[in-house]
């Protein structure tokens, strides 16, 4: 095969993955792991097609294991396609097994919702300044 060809079958099979339906979504900002203030609130975008569907939302962070110990505490504000806005303190919990350098943590925000179409905007930020945070996001399951 030459090279003309594989490059175009390399980008076919990478755009068929790109259009692949997923039956959840992702998204997820960085952060600095040298500190992050409550001042420093990250916005992401999610924008939902799937309007009949029952939905878990959780929130969702990466954390090095011995910059910061406990609960990661954090403020979370959703502006839904409609601008009707909900806010509140969620606490991801740290988790025990240590098998790697950084440890998922994880907090369910709503279960069995069937969310409207449109963008939802959700505005995140520690309730207090912590280190060795990496990312913070959000994940949209069926």
């Amino acid at each position: 095969m030459d090279a003309k060809r594989l490059v175009l079958t390399v980008v076919a099979a990478v755009a068929m993955m790109g259009c692949r339906v997923t039956p959840h979504g992702a998204v997820v900002a960085d952060v600095s792991p040298k500190g992050w203030e409550p001042s420093e609130a990250v916005e992401l975008c999610y924008d939902n097609t799937d309007t009949l569907s029952a939905r878990t939302v959780s929130i969702v962070a990466r954390r090095e294991f011995g910059k910061a110990e406990g609960p990661l505490e954090l403020h979370v504000r959703v502006c839904a396609p409609d601008s009707a806005m909900v806010e509140a303190d969620v606490v991801l919990p740290q988790r025990g097994d240590k098998g790697g350098s950084f440890e998922e943590l994880r907090a369910l925000w709503v279960e069995g919702a069937s969310l409207q179409g449109g963008t939802y905007t959700f505005t995140i930020a520690p309730q207090k300044s912590t280190t060795g945070v990496w990312n913070v996001g959000i994940e949209i399951e069926n």
